[in-house]
């Protein structure tokens, strides 16, 4: 789908901190394809959304190849709201009679757990991070509640048909979408077109609220790790660094080595691929970073020409 420009740099060094809170489109993909789309679903469905059958996706689901209404999203952005816990909506707290007597109230029920506490946490964290959203909104953007710890999510669709924003914080949460009754393309983007209506709605109703922030479960951790591979600083070659929080045993242990020998090659300059013919082959030591499916990225050779493809399933 068409959406807001991204980072030059998203197909090399952008991590998942900054890939989602840009609202990066193929770090999102990748995501999907090691995750795979049956589970995704499946989990969707626990949180409050149904696709129904997912043989009917593919890994464009990731960028808005469902359907889904509204209330759905509100559901399942509710779940990161309430710490993991799926939490349905009531339209109706309250029924009184026209002498004020009370006829029925809702009781709220205990909701089910459909996430760890820790993965809501740094979800949400990621979301309310302005720094991490800047290269793409900037940092005074629709989405910043002055004074107020906000989680925050935008979305387009193709032709920019359909415009979504939804923020939460621990005890409110709003969802809007913008677009044409008649499905018709819209000029805006989920940033432009939905996001300063929830701003206004959210000034209004945070005005005379503390700021709240989500709760930090025990079991996250906080670490300094490379900006670029995400690993430890290496002592002996220090690396710009960043601190990022993590779920406890599932923090970097491997120390940062970006220089390695791989095969060049010799015509273009680039990492060979399996087009570059044996005579064009030559090993070359270059710094080098590497995704989670195993594609290499030579941060000082010249830019990749050919794109790379990702089969699924």
């Amino acid at each position: 789908p068409r959406s807001t420009p991204k980072p030059s740099s998203a197909a090399s060094d952008v991590y998942k901190r900054q890939a989602l809170g840009n609202s990066v489109n193929i770090p999102a993909v990748k995501m999907l394809y090691l995750n795979g789309v049956e589970k995704m679903v499946e989990l969707a469905n626990k949180m409050g959304i149904n696709f129904g059958d997912p043989s009917n996706y593919g890994l464009s689901l990731t960028l808005g190849g469902g359907e889904v209404k509204m209330t759905e999203m509100a559901t399942a952005f509710g779940v990161f709201a309430n710490s993991g816990v799926r939490v349905d909506l009531n339209p109706i707290l309250e029924i009184k009679n026209y002498q004020g007597r009370v006829l029925e109230k809702f009781a709220p029920q205990e909701g089910e757990r459909v996430l760890p506490m820790e993965v809501s946490y740094l979800i949400s964290h990621i979301l309310l991070d302005n720094n991490a959203r800047s290269a793409v909104f900037g940092p005074s953007s629709y989405l910043v509640i002055p004074g107020h710890a906000v989680s925050v999510k935008t979305g387009t669709t193709n032709d920019r048909r359909d415009n979504w924003t939804i923020g939460y914080t621990p005890s409110f949460l709003a969802a809007v979408w913008s677009g044409n009754n008649d499905n018709s393309p819209t000029l805006t983007f989920g940033a432009t077109g939905a996001a300063p209506i929830w701003n206004k709605i959210m000034r209004k109703v945070l005005e005379d609220q503390p700021d709240e922030w989500p709760s930090i479960p025990e079991n996250i951790v906080g670490k300094q790790v490379c900006v670029l591979s995400g690993k430890l600083p290496n002592p002996d070659a220090p690396c710009q660094t960043r601190y990022e929080y993590f779920i406890k045993d599932n923090e970097p242990q491997e120390i940062e080595t970006l220089t390695r020998l791989v095969e060049i090659d010799k015509t273009t300059g680039q990492l060979a691929t399996e087009e570059t013919p044996p005579e064009n082959r030559e090993l070359q030591e270059h710094q080098v970073i590497e995704d989670a499916l195993g594609t290499l990225y030579c941060l000082d050779c010249p830019p990749p020409s050919q794109p790379v493809t990702i089969k699924y399933p």
